[in-house]
């Protein structure tokens, strides 16, 4: 009875039945059937957990084709209306999406309940098709766009995640910063139910393969055809990209042990019992090793985490011209409290490819891996006559500097100032006077 009303509801969607909210069709994802549908529209957070409902009952009908349909708005959102962050939203009106790559750093939405929609569609989707992307937009989300909802002290959440905040920013008389709490109070028990929940993610199996989706220390059983497979795993990811799963009991048939080798990852490593290993790698995203594993037997992986510049997609017009740091799954941030005094975050640009990471441990966001990118400055801003000018201006014509960034999850903990995810790159590069 259950799946024969999901079915109802999703096949009646789209067909004008749900009525006047006052906002109109889409903003309930009412205007098209979710057969015809190709892209996300109207309120996100309804439109992703209806996906979810979409691809359950998709996968329990054994039906292809509505799967397809939603394995397809997957793909556009991802490709058009997705923050670096992994989060959804870019209008504060109607908590919506907007049109395909209106994506503006400042006015990002991002609703911390949306993050978590899209982590449960994804997950839907990796289990219906075994395909590692998804698994990569849940890391993408959980390290990024849901991470940074809460505060390190857990005690203050944001409801809108956005990548950029200037010096001056208000709205409706608020900063912007995290709460204690919201008069619509979706967000915090959300986040607690999802991280009660987070070992239900790790892994699957299909095939006589204990696939590993998320990394994290983990002690993890599952029965095959010959007998039980249980491994421990080890690891210090984020900050640390190498993975050790030690096998405690194995059947005595060959069955394999996979990882899923993420988007960014360049170069993975692998050894077996300390030896360089060449895993198979799927067209999936995972790296598979069969074998007639004994207890003992060890696994490692090393994902390759070093920092790199990620630059938008060119129809991003928010921020054409400009560039990120991310490092293995977390996307970096610049925040005011740890720029050169007397340089705004705000006036600087990235001049120079090099990136160097350091461990540190911050006052209120608590041990971290800093990242510095060469810089340099904007001269000071003249605030006569209107912003435009007749002739192009290059950017960095200020001296060096060293820029240094921290993972966006840890962003607001201290002061409050300004926060930039983007900034803009030097059409040359300075040198030092």
């Amino acid at each position: 009875p259950y799946l024969r009303l999901a079915s109802q509801f999703v096949e009646q969607r789209g067909r004008g039945l749900i009525g006047d909210s006052g906002f109109g069709r889409r903003y309930l994802q009412d205007q098209q059937p979710a057969r015809e549908s190709v892209t996300e529209e109207g309120h996100v957070v309804r439109a992703l957990y209806l996906e979810s409902g979409v691809a359950d009952v998709a996968a329990e009908t054994d039906d292809a084709q509505l799967l397809g349909c939603s394995a397809g708005r997957w793909d556009d959102m991802v490709a058009t209306k997705t923050y670096l962050t992994g989060g959804n939203g870019s209008r504060h009106s109607g908590e919506s999406f907007g049109d395909s790559f209106e994506l503006p750093p400042d006015r990002a939405y991002n609703e911390t309940c949306a993050a978590i929609a899209s982590f449960q569609w994804s997950w839907r989707l990796l289990l219906a098709t075994g395909d590692g992307k998804y698994a990569d937009l849940m890391e993408r989300v959980l390290y990024n766009g849901f991470a940074a909802a809460t505060s390190t002290d857990g005690k203050r959440f944001f409801y809108v995640n956005p990548l950029q905040r200037r010096e001056d920013h208000f709205e409706e008389d608020d900063p912007g910063r995290r709460r204690e709490w919201f008069s619509c109070a979706c967000c915090p028990p959300n986040i607690m139910r999802l991280v009660a929940s987070l070992g239900h993610y790790l892994a699957t199996t299909a095939d006589e393969v204990l696939y590993l989706h998320q990394f994290a220390t983990a002690a993890i059983t599952t029965p095959l055809a010959g007998g039980d497979l249980a491994v421990h795993m080890r690891t210090g990811y984020p900050w640390s990209g190498r993975v050790e799963v030690r096998v405690s009991a194995a059947p005595e048939a060959s069955c394999g042990l996979a990882f899923r080798v993420p988007g960014w990852s360049a170069n993975p490593r692998f050894w077996l019992n300390g030896e360089p290993a060449v895993p198979q790698r799927t067209s999936h995203g995972y790296a598979v090793v069969r074998r007639c594993w004994q207890p003992g037997d060890v696994l490692e992986y090393d994902t390759d985490l070093r920092p790199r510049l990620t630059y938008p997609h060119a129809r991003v017009d928010a921020v054409h011209g400009m560039a990120a740091i991310e490092r293995g799954p977390l996307v970096y941030c610049f925040e005011q409290a740890d720029q050169p005094a007397g340089l705004s975050v705000e006036d600087l640009v990235l001049a120079g490819g090099s990136l160097r990471e350091r461990e540190d441990s911050l006052p209120g966001a608590g041990p971290t891996v800093l990242v510095e990118a060469d810089a340099a400055g904007r001269p000071p801003t003249r605030y006569s006559g209107l912003p435009y000018t007749s002739t192009p201006q290059e950017e960095a014509v200020g001296d060096p500097v060293t820029a240094t960034a921290i993972p966006y999850f840890q962003w607001d903990n201290r002061d409050g100032r300004a926060m930039r995810v983007w900034l803009p790159v030097a059409a040359r590069v300075p040198t030092q006077q």
